[in-house]
Order: structure tokens, then sequence, then C-alpha cells
């Protein structure tokens, strides 16, 4: 918006046939400074939308499907919901709440939409007699990971569901933090890296002209 006309304006006094990058550099600077308006216009209306959108059923699944198909960030996000649910599970039944009657309240507390789905199909299967890690089991590993019904399973056999909700909820908690941590420390120098080719490709476009000049004069 500022650093390419400049050099837009200088490129025009002296005439002749700008070089490929340069020539994309400057195309791209006024396209940029042309549709501005219009861009900002349409990313406010593209957040209005979402915004009163974001209770609706579609777009609940919607952003969940694409979440979790986003490298790195997914598995964090499912990581999350899963810390949630095993820690509200752990205090409901801790408290001696029915496992029907949490299933239902932990249904009401999680916000994530393949959660929520899948949860009122395990309260009516609970309903039915079928045990908790079956009706799990029926759902895919971005849901309930085959690890963690197979520990329920164990729990339920021997009567401690409290206990192993906890132990899960610490565990997805820690590698959450652990998961983070990493996640952090490769964006920070890719970000860089791409702000810096971007700043570089800048300039390489905007000085080879004047390179070029000085050769020719020379």
């Amino acid at each position: 918006v500022y650093v390419v006309p400049m050099f837009s304006d200088v490129f025009l006094r002296f005439g002749g046939e700008l070089p490929a990058l340069t020539q994309f550099v400057v195309d791209l600077s006024n396209a940029f400074t042309a549709y501005f308006k219009y861009g900002v216009l349409a990313a406010v209306l593209i957040i209005i939308l979402l915004y009163t959108q974001r209770k609706a059923t579609w777009f609940r699944k919607t952003s969940a499907r694409v979440v979790l198909q986003i490298p790195l960030i997914g598995p964090i996000i499912q990581l999350v919901f899963l810390s949630r649910l095993c820690q509200s599970m752990h205090l409901l039944i801790a408290s001696n709440t029915p496992l029907v009657r949490a299933i239902d309240l932990v249904q009401q507390m999680v916000s994530w939409y393949p959660a929520e789905q899948a949860l009122r199909q395990v309260k009516a299967d609970l309903v039915r007699g079928i045990p908790l890690n079956k009706s799990f089991g029926q759902f895919p590993d971005h849901i309930f990971p085959s690890r963690m019904i197979a520990l329920i399973k164990v729990a339920e056999e021997v009567n401690q569901l409290d206990h192993m909700f906890q132990r899960l909820a610490r565990q997805y908690s820690d590698e959450v933090e652990h998961r983070t941590g990493i996640t952090g420390s490769l964006l920070e120098p890719v970000m860089i890296l791409f702000i810096a080719g971007v700043v570089g490709i800048i300039l390489v476009a905007m000085y080879q002209p004047l390179f070029d000049l000085s050769t020719k004069i020379g």
C-alpha cells in the first residue's frame, strides 16, 4: 500500500519493461489497493453471517468437521473436549450421580457438536442396558479414542469409573499442554520464515529494476 507505489512512480519515470517478479508485485499492490474496501466489507459480512449462524446445526456440524481436519490444531481441539468430558464425568460420578443422568448433564455442558450427538446416542443406549464402553465403541476415533474405550471397559468391570475418568482427564490435559507447546515452538519459526520470505521477495522485486538500470548505465 505504501512502499510499492513509491517504487512504481520511480519505475514509470524511467520507463521500459519491468522484470516479471517486479511487475507481479506491482500488479498485486495495485489490486490490493483497489479492492481493499471490498475485501473489508466482505470480511465484515462473513463475520456477521458466522456470528448469527454460530448456533445453527449446519454451522456447528460443518465447523467441527473442518476444525478436525486442520493439521496440529484438530487433534488439540479433540483433546480439549475429551479432557472436559472426562473431568465432568469424574465429578458427577464421584458425587453419586446416576450414569444416565451424568451423561445427560455432560451432553448439555459439552459445546462440541460431534460429542453432543454421540452422548445423546450413548444416553439412549444406557437406558436400553448397553454398557458404556460398547456404546462409546460405535463411534470413530476422532470422537472417542479406542484407548479411552478400553480403559472405560476395565473401569466398568471393577466399578471404578470415577477414578478412570479422573485419570483420563489428567492425561488428556497433560497431552494438551504438551502438544500446545510443540505447536507453538513449530509455528513461531515458520511464521518468522514466512514473513521474512514475503519481505525479501518484495525487496528483491523493487530493487531488481534499479540494479538493472545501474548496470546499463555503467
